[in-house]
């Protein structure tokens, strides 16, 4: 009997350890606050390219900003998996923080490409917050440690 309720007990304290969140990767108010920029950027972003009349005879305009989109989408895709993970009381996967990276550079990349004129201050803007974005990823990295 002591065995099975030591064995109980355990699995208890294992199921309690794996459910609790990371302190970590839960982090404090000022964590918290830096990944809803990061989120609030990332979409103000794709609201300033989605407000762009492009021509549809400007196919370099549109193929570059179809490329932002991508990225920032991707960017999304993996914030929503970290924030998963979290919900879930799991760690984040390590290389989420460099797929964010990775993401943002190739959307500012791909803005960088767009040299039509009538979109340098639509441009600018955009890429004004993909770089906010990236400042609010490296406060994410900074202020989410124990």
């Amino acid at each position: 009997m002591v065995r099975i309720s030591s064995i109980v007990f355990g699995l208890a304290i294992a199921a309690s350890a794996v459910a609790a969140p990371h302190k970590r990767q839960i982090g404090g108010l000022d964590c918290n606050l830096a990944r809803l920029q990061l989120l609030f950027n990332i979409r103000a972003t794709q609201n300033t390219l989605n407000a762009m009349n492009i021509s549809s005879t400007d196919l370099h305009t549109g193929s570059a900003v179809a490329s932002a989109q991508v990225g920032l989408n991707s960017a999304n895709d993996v914030i929503q998996g970290i924030f998963g993970a979290l919900v879930a009381g799991q760690l984040a996967p390590a290389a989420s923080r460099q797929q964010v990276v990775d993401a943002l550079n190739h959307a500012n990349n791909s803005l960088a490409t767009i040299k039509v004129p009538e979109f340098n201050s639509t441009v600018q803007a955009a890429q004004a917050t993909v770089l906010a974005a990236g400042n609010n990823a490296n406060q994410v990295a900074a202020e989410c440690t124990a």
